[in-house]
């Protein structure tokens, strides 16, 4: 029998999120083991997922396990996004095909478990298509080493979220992303510009290509993994349902939905990417294309506030209720 599993890595102030991939994960049947990789958790959380019909791992997340030494503060967030890596490297070697999830993802389609079955014994990664194909050159470095001495577009540019394949497949582009993390750096070639770290997508798609595995990669629209750019509601793509079936507009199906629901500013960021989207084509945010965004913003966060609140594990056993879970009733 198939072994899987799926990676999630998450701090404590991401688990309203956290807490609606999970509950999804078993509302779309997906009998997988999950590793909650977890910074800041509260035991008595941890101890309440462990009821829930799949194995739940949970890996306490420690930076004395990662080489961050003289490279100065990564930041939080950054850290546990790349620290991820290590752990995937250490246990996804003992599955026939793993996936990696951000916390703020959740499962809307039983079809997802069909992704593990695709990739099992092959070198193959699914994954999803970033819009943006940047160049990789000579301003990316890692520990004082130029990474790309001729440029390369990187049309194969993806998102490191979701992706699914056979660890043992691609080891060696995890060690090569372990290595960078935390010390690759993107080095302004002006002066007077300020040296940025490279991202967590960014290594990701470096380690890819410095592997010469981006041909190995099958991607899928962004719209039916993860929502970004403004693409959430968008009159041809944005997201709709048949039933208890999610599609998008353009008739594809979706997979899963991604994105911070439940803060003050999650819907009005949605809104704002598709104006600036629609404005450089001569549309106005208004009339119809108002209405079939406005109907996939709540499809979403109905399905958020059901999967948090109406669910096996309930946010709010764990949580103080706020203004902007409440105004998820109002309408």
């Amino acid at each position: 029998m198939s072994k899987y599993a799926i990676f999630i890595a998450a701090s404590w102030n991401y688990v309203q999120y956290l807490n609606a991939l999970l509950n999804s994960l078993e509302k779309r049947k997906i009998n997988v083991d999950v590793y909650v990789l977890h910074w800041e958790f509260e035991q008595k959380y941890l101890d309440a997922i462990q009821c829930f019909p799949y194995k739940v791992i949970p890996i306490e997340i420690k930076e004395a396990d990662h080489d961050i030494k003289g490279v100065g503060e990564p930041g939080k967030n950054l850290f546990i996004k790349q620290a991820r890596f290590h752990y995937i490297a250490k246990y996804g070697k003992d599955y026939d095909a793993i996936c990696l999830l951000d916390a703020d993802n959740f499962i809307v389609s039983e079809n997802f478990m069909n992704f593990f079955e695709l990739v099992k014994g092959t070198n193959k990664l699914i994954g999803c298509e970033e819009s943006y194909k940047w160049e990789l050159d000579s301003k990316y470095q890692c520990k004082g080493k130029t990474l790309f001495p001729e440029p390369v577009k990187a049309l194969k540019f993806m998102c490191s979220v979701p992706i699914i394949f056979d660890f043992n497949q691609w080891e060696e582009v995890f060690k090569t992303y372990n290595e960078m993390a935390f010390h690759s750096y993107e080095i302004p070639k002006e002066p007077g510009q300020r040296i940025k770290r490279i991202g967590d997508i960014y290594t990701w798609s470096i380690s890819v290509y410095l592997n010469n595995r981006q041909n190995d990669c099958i991607l899928f629209p962004m719209h039916t993994m993860t929502q970004v750019h403004g693409t959430m509601g968008t009159f041809w793509c944005g997201v709709d349902k048949h039933g208890d079936n999610w599609k998008a507009r353009d008739g594809k199906e979706v997979y899963s939905i991604h994105g911070r629901i439940g803060t003050k500013n999650w819907a009005q960021s949605q809104r704002n990417w598709y104006t600036n989207s629609i404005k450089s084509y001569g549309c106005k945010y208004e009339g119809n294309i108002e209405k079939i965004c406005e109907k996939s913003l709540k499809l979403v966060q109905n399905e958020w506030k059901e999967l948090n609140f109406d669910s096996r594990v309930k946010l709010s056993d764990f949580v103080p209720m706020c203004a902007e879970w409440e105004k998820l009733w109002d309408s």
